[in-house]
């Protein structure tokens, strides 16, 4: 039974506007999961990554024609759902009857919503991949009886139906390593040069779940409770990426990848014992690292930590309901630019109760740490977050053009989902280029980072980066 696994198209220009070079273009190993699982039940999948591969709306169609899959299954974020709702309805004029799945945090957050306005049999809530598999396998056998089939929102006559919430799969190590193999070239890809010291570059998971309860974040498909795989697993994944792609730095993509120390300890252990010599990075939660954990880090590679720091002001930290201080914030940075590790930090401007005040004291913040790289984000309300669902009650979301919930905010093309009370749209954007500025072009910073270049291609990283948010 062959299945077409889709991540359907979506121009860098789109997401980005006229930030494309500081995009992540990356393979959605939440998909890469799920064909593994597939094939390791006897299914027959191709993965199509439309917007590496430059394949359109109409090219999909033919593709997905000449190969006659039994289904296809798309994945869908907030910026990639009507994408894949067009892309379905073209599909669905050529080939009516053909069996259609889309999953992911869109159709997770907004169930009946997405289902409602597509043409989707079935959506796949939270994890897929043994939810993916047990509907294939019925499916496949000939029972058309998918009821029992716990995770999936599905048309019965001219309702929709819910199975009911399937648990988080406990093992993370049950699951088989993601199918690199069916995505395009991993050369094809590109990260952030912000973030990105080696190429080829790839990024992997070691962890899902996060315990912490922060009102902007979406956790409906990974949820709460954090789960690891097995440390030398990961070491394994990682040979396997740097003996067949020859890949020279890994991005762990896990939320909170420093949660368990006592995992970070023996994953460096194994690192070392390796002998891959690769540069990596990770995203930490400034409250769980400690100066030892750090040089520790450090000597297996570590060259990078982002810290979600969010707000320079603690009120604000306190109403995003962000289990972090000031101070430790400030920690944080400290003791990791002892231990030599570059340190990156994302802000969120524009959460609701800012001010002009709360949006100075956060730039102020960033300043006063010496991060070598920061990222500001203006504030959308993300779908499965606590805070989207408020602001929607309230009537406070001003559109729901989910093209618009861009990560990255271009001034020069913007349609902002919300703007909190007392502050206009145009002040907040001119903040965002404001907060960019003072912090990159200060003469202190420059002549920080000047002597932290040690290749023409960290100069390279720099200029790029520059040239685009300048």
């Amino acid at each position: 039974m062959k299945i077409l696994l889709i991540d359907p198209y979506i121009s860098s220009k789109n997401e980005y506007g006229s930030l494309t070079k500081l995009s992540n273009i990356i393979p959605s190993l939440g998909l890469g999961y799920v064909a593994a699982s597939l094939k390791k039940h006897g299914f027959e999948v191709k993965i199509l990554d439309c917007s590496v591969a430059g394949i359109t709306t109409k090219e999909l169609v033919k593709i997905v024609k000449k190969e006659n899959p039994a289904a296809v299954g798309f994945t869908a974020t907030v910026m990639s759902i009507n994408s894949a709702i067009s892309s379905l309805k073209a599909i669905k004029d050529s080939l009516p009857k053909i069996y259609s799945m889309i999953g992911g945090p869109q159709i997770t957050a907004l169930s009946n919503q997405t289902m409602e306005s597509s043409g989707f049999d079935v959506g796949v809530i939270g994890e897929g991949e043994i939810t993916t598999v047990e509907l294939l396998s019925r499916i496949r056998d000939g029972n058309t009886n998918i009821a029992e089939v716990k995770g999936i929102i599905y048309r019965k006559e001219s309702k929709f139906v819910f199975s009911g919430h399937r648990e988080h799969l406990q093992e993370l190590s049950a699951l088989p390593r993601p199918s690199y193999e069916l995505f395009p070239p991993l050369s094809s890809y590109s990260y952030s040069p912000i973030s990105t010291l080696k190429y080829p570059c790839a990024h992997i998971i070691s962890s899902r779940g996060c315990p912490f309860t922060c009102r902007f974040c979406d956790k409906t498909v990974t949820g709460s409770v954090f789960r690891a795989r097995r440390s030398y697993e990961v070491i394994e994944e990682i040979a396997e990426l740097v003996k067949n792609y020859k890949i020279k730095e890994i991005k762990f993509f896990d939320d909170n990848f420093t949660y368990d120390q006592a995992r970070v300890y023996e994953i460096c252990d194994l690192l070392d014992k390796s002998n891959l010599k690769i540069s990596w990075s990770c995203v930490a939660h400034a409250a769980r690292v400690n100066k030892d954990l750090l040089i520790r880090m450090r000597r297996s590679g570590c060259w990078q930590v982002v810290f979600g720091m969010e707000s320079g002001n603690q009120s604000i930290l306190d109403s995003m309901r962000k289990p972090l201080t000031l101070d430790q914030s400030r920690k944080a940075a400290k003791i990791s630019r002892q231990a030599g590790i570059n340190v990156r930090a994302t802000f969120i401007l524009g959460f609701p109760g800012e001010t002009q005040s709360t949006l100075n004291d956060t730039l102020h913040f960033a300043k006063e740490l010496k991060l070598d790289t920061v990222s500001f984000y203006i504030f959308s309300p993300y779908p499965g977050s606590e805070i989207f669902k408020e602001l929607k009650d309230n009537g406070e979301i001003i559109h729901s053009d989910y093209q618009y919930y861009q990560l990255i905010v271009d001034p020069r093309k913007s349609k902002l989902p919300f703007v909190p009370k007392g502050i206009a749209k145009d002040d907040l954007l001119r903040h965002l280029q404001k907060s960019y500025k003072d912090f990159y072009l200060r003469p202190g910073y420059l002549f920080s980072q000047i002597g932290k270049i040690k290749s023409f291609d960290y100069a390279k990283r720099y200029w790029k980066c520059c040239q685009e948010l300048l």
